[in-house]
């Protein structure tokens, strides 16, 4: 598809900008990608969300859903225009996102391997879900009910950082044999 003229100037810096970040960090969730705009003062919720349903109208990114996210990624319509309109984006925000690129690859791979959900359940517990995810296939998934959301929200956020030594160490243990 086209791409279709902003209304405002402003616009097109934004849909370049998110392009440029899908094409330097890959596929995010849109919770990724606010964060990764928010902690950099680069836009706001609102902006971003215009700007991403835009983009995937006009056909530059395409959307998915997986457990309880959206994951957005460039396609080659949107790189194509990235290439063409690039430098009109200011120097100082693409040396910005060039000087972010080491941090924000890793957290946003090791968060997309390691995938955490919660949800409240009927009982008035909380189900949480750790998983251990592999190009899309869900090596390993692990349910438990705790019983309260405070709980809940510190084990899904401990679970990227933790994840890796918890499952070779389940690894570990159940592959011992008995003696």
């Amino acid at each position: 598809m086209a791409f279709d003229p902003p209304r405002r100037p402003q616009e097109s810096k934004q849909r370049l900008l998110l392009l440029l970040i899908f094409e330097k960090l890959g596929r995010m969730s849109d919770m990724q990608l606010l964060q990764f705009l928010f902690d950099n003062d680069l836009m706001n919720y609102f902006e971003m969300m215009f700007t991403l349903n835009d983009l995937c109208d006009q056909g530059l990114l395409v959307s998915a859903q997986r457990f309880d996210q959206t994951f957005y990624q460039l396609t080659d319509a949107g790189r194509e225009t990235l290439s063409m309109f690039e430098n009109r984006l200011p120097v100082s925000q693409r040396e910005l996102i060039d000087s972010l690129l080491p941090l924000w690859q890793e957290r946003i791979q090791r968060e997309q391997v390691f995938m955490s959900d919660y949800h409240q359940t009927k009982r008035g517990e909380y189900e949480l879900h750790l998983r251990v995810m592999e190009q899309d296939m869900e090596m390993m998934h692990v349910t438990l009910s705790l019983p309260s959301e405070e709980i809940a929200k510190t084990m899904k956020e401990n679970w990227p950082e933790k994840a890796q030594q918890l499952y070779a160490g389940l690894f570990e243990s159940l592959g011992e044999k008995k003696q």
